[in-house]
């Protein structure tokens, strides 16, 4: 165990209220608040209202969990992007209605995610390769690092856990690949990512003493490519998890899932998916003979299937009074591009963590609408002691809750601000044509649905409309940054195999790009 003492120093304090908050993206009016603060104009549940308390000009970068540890007092983990060392841990106080204090607590973590409390109000986060936990007083914050060397390459290195009642942590160890396949695009069969000893794409149980030590790890089961959403049912105690599914160029599979975590099962991946579905990848045939017959059936499968690459990255059982319709219900946020993702929603689960009743959404209608909102990217959430839903945004860089309202809104007559579009002349459309048909649909596709869009015209606006591109810098657009590396987000496609041409492609597209 490791130890660091700091004093308890504000890096960085901000006080702010509804008079001035303000987003380019989220259009807020200050006449139609949720409980004081801005609403935005996401669509909720009949009777609610969603508060905007923070956004990005505010000083987060990309905020991926929140935890209530006291009435009106909440810890945010920060990623800081997909590059190391920018993460940062903040606190957030809610002072009054519309008021708010933001104040950073820690900078120089390594792509931090996970964030829990256990049963001694001790506080634990996640970075890469380790887990640290400290205890908040008035005068310094103590921070031990409890567990060491996780895995921290690949393509899901975040570390993500939970605390169960006993106060030991469960631990996911996300797959290092999509499928795993060798550098050649075949089959690796058995999987050395998933087998063994002490495989990835596992569920992990650990037992810490009180100095901090872990003094027995448990494997709890495998075969499960990335464990981002974890609960436990608050009636029968068994362990869901939501597992991040692989990424075929398809849009309606494979699904996304909730698994009932049973001790030393194996959950499929990468040979199998959904109910008993065999990946085409791992099929033999007489040009894929080193791989054997592979029979799903001795895998286990989903208690329920979820929407296609919808990523659900938090998920948690409602106990509060605020809504009783949610009462011990599964509230799960989706982030993904895909129609299934960028949503709230809950389903009613029986004893065994099957669906009694079909899932439903708490909020919906998150597509980009310029001018209004950003497409929605959820990723924690969590119950406050009043029973507001919080949840925070990692690309839109936001904190905001649910809540409920009297006021009945109406936004059809709302005023609406005129955006400029960008025209399509004909030396854009070729160098789009050549970004569509050599990048976009057969590389970009498989991870954002706009990249699919064929009619060259609507993918451009698609484009603006989704925050790709920036009309007043069109060569430090989102989409600029992300195919070279740049900023926080992370690079597209993962691993950065962009040519060099198509690089000076995407430079000549957007240097067509001129307001009407």
């Amino acid at each position: 165990m490791l130890r660091l003492t700091i004093r308890f120093v504000y890096l960085s304090l901000l006080i702010f209220a509804t008079c001035n908050v303000y987003s380019a993206d989220y259009l807020l009016d200050n006449d139609k608040l949720c409980q004081g603060f801005p609403r935005a104009r996401i669509g909720s549940l009949d009777g609610t209202c969603v508060g905007v308390v923070a956004l990005k000009h505010e000083g987060m970068l990309r905020p991926r969990k929140i935890l209530e540890i006291e009435p009106n007092h909440f810890l945010i983990t920060d990623m800081g992007g997909w590059v190391a060392n920018k993460g940062s841990l903040w606190s957030l106080k809610i002072l009054g209605p519309g008021k708010s204090e933001l104040v950073q607590l820690k900078s120089g973590l390594d792509q931090v995610h996970g964030l829990a409390m256990d049963s001694k109000k001790r506080i634990y986060f996640g970075e890469r390769s380790r887990i640290t936990r400290f205890e908040i007083n008035s005068e310094e914050l103590v921070f031990e690092t409890v567990v060491n060397n996780l895995p921290s390459e690949g393509k899901h290195a975040l570390t993500h856990f939970i605390i169960d009642e006993q106060d030991r942590l469960i631990v996911n160890r996300g797959a290092p690949s999509d499928q795993c396949l060798n550098s050649k695009g075949k089959p690796q069969y058995p999987c050395p990512e998933v087998e063994g000893e002490n495989p990835e794409a596992a569920l992990y149980r650990l037992t810490l003493d009180e100095s901090g030590n872990v003094i027995k790890s448990e494997l709890l089961a495998r075969g499960l490519r990335n464990s981002m959403g974890l609960a436990i049912h608050p009636e029968s105690g068994i362990l869901l998890q939501a597992d991040n599914g692989m990424d075929f160029n398809k849009e309606s599979l494979p699904h996304d899932e909730l698994n009932v975590i049973k001790p030393d099962k194996h959950y499929g991946w990468p040979y199998c998916f959904d109910q008993n579905q065999l990946n085409p990848n791992y099929k033999r045939t007489i040009f894929n003979r080193s791989v054997p017959k592979i029979n799903c059936s001795g895998f286990e499968n989903p208690s329920v299937l979820l929407g296609a690459h919808s990523a659900p990255l938090d998920m948690f059982f409602y106990k509060g009074s605020m809504f009783p319709e949610l009462n011990q219900k599964l509230i799960v946020s989706y982030h993904g591009y895909q129609p299934a993702g960028h949503r709230i929603s809950f389903l009613d689960l029986n004893l065994s963590g099957f669906a009694k009743d079909e899932e439903k959404n708490i909020l919906f209608d998150w597509d980009a609408k310029r001018g209004i909102r950003p497409q929605g990217s959820p990723v924690g959430i969590t119950e406050a002691h009043d029973g507001k839903i919080w949840f925070v945004e990692d690309k839109n860089n936001s904190i905001m809750f649910i809540s409920t309202t009297s006021e009945i809104f109406d936004d059809t007559t709302s005023e609406v601000p005129q955006v400029s579009l960008a025209r399509l002349d004909e030396a854009g459309r070729r160098h789009l044509n050549n970004l569509s048909t050599k990048l976009f649909q057969p590389v970009c596709s498989t991870c954002h649905a706009v990249f699919a869009e064929k009619d060259l015209e609507v993918l451009h606006q698609k484009l603006f409309t989704e925050n790709m591109l920036d009309l007043d810098n069109p060569q430090q657009s989102e989409l600029s940054k992300r195919v070279h590396g740049l900023g926080g987000g992370m690079m597209m496609p993962p691993g950065g195999s962009v040519s060099e041409e198509m690089k000076n492609e995407l430079k000549d597209y957007l240097d067509t790009i001129k307001k009407n």
